[in-house]
């Protein structure tokens, strides 16, 4: 059976903020060192588990974002196509 023989004051007093400091504080600890490691030790494995809907975009977001050709296909294209449309003028 439980102890009741505790006044509210004792059970109280062993809630005491002081009495588990150490506690909240190794949690606290715990806590922020998973907020600051993920990004270094989390973020490498996510598109690993994620696998495609890793680089998944919403599609309002993709109309708001500029198109970056990086690798430079775009212009590849366009040369390509001015040349053929030269090597064409020249022919005819």
């Amino acid at each position: 059976m439980a102890d009741t023989s505790r006044t509210f004051a004792e059970a109280l007093g062993a809630w005491d903020r002081e009495a588990i400091r150490p506690r909240i504080e190794a949690w606290e600890r715990e806590r922020a060192e998973t907020v600051l490691r993920f990004p270094l030790e989390g973020w490498p494995t996510m598109p690993l588990l994620l696998r495609e809907r890793a680089w998944w975009l919403p599609a309002w977001l993709d109309r708001l974002l500029p198109n970056m050709d990086v690798e430079g296909s775009n212009l590849e294209h366009r040369v390509a196509t001015r040349e053929a449309a030269l090597a064409e003028d020249i022919a005819t």
